[in-house]
């Protein structure tokens, strides 16, 4: 299962990102958990709050704050390399600015289906690679754990410990 977050102030960009990457999840038999921010301030909550995408689809003008801010904060703040991001704009300027946060791509709106599958597939592709990954979950928040890091599992009255 890939954790698959959106994170546009475009109710319609969301709505068409997320039609477009069931389609690719179905095509290719992938379960994508596909979840949705319209600001940049509901999707640091959740992340805040300890959850975990795999692949992030995020937009650089959003309404009150901006997906660099978002991108920084993930980055520096959550130390966290291990998200994909991708981002999205009506303006191709912001691209130089990206650097430092080391997106995989950057898409550019109006969206095209075939791009934003083939951004997708090259991300899986990553991901696959890097998944010497545990995933588990608590209470409904995902967490992952570098397998390297998991010395054993025990159990003990119906209760796991990493």
């Amino acid at each position: 299962m890939y954790r698959i977050g959106i994170c546009d102030d475009e109710r319609g960009t969301c709505a068409k990102m997320e039609d477009i990457l069931q389609k690719c999840g179905e095509k290719r038999g992938l379960k994508f958990d596909i979840s949705v921010w319209y600001t940049g301030e509901e999707l640091c909550e959740y992340l805040r709050r300890e959850n975990t995408l795999d692949i992030l689809f995020l937009d650089i003008e959003l309404v009150s704050t901006d997906g660099i801010k978002v991108g920084n904060f993930i980055r520096e703040e959550q130390e966290n390399i291990e998200t994909d991001i991708v981002y999205i704009s009506s303006n191709s300027s912001y691209a130089m600015n990206l650097f430092r946060i080391q997106p995989i791509d950057f898409l550019i709106k109006p969206l095209d289906e075939r791009r934003i599958e083939e951004v997708m597939l090259r991300a899986i592709k990553q991901y696959e690679r890097k998944k010497q990954m545990f995933d588990y979950q608590i209470k409904g928040c995902f967490y992952k754990l570098h397998c390297k890091e998991i010395l054993y599992f025990y159990s003990e009255n119906k209760k796991i410990t990493i």
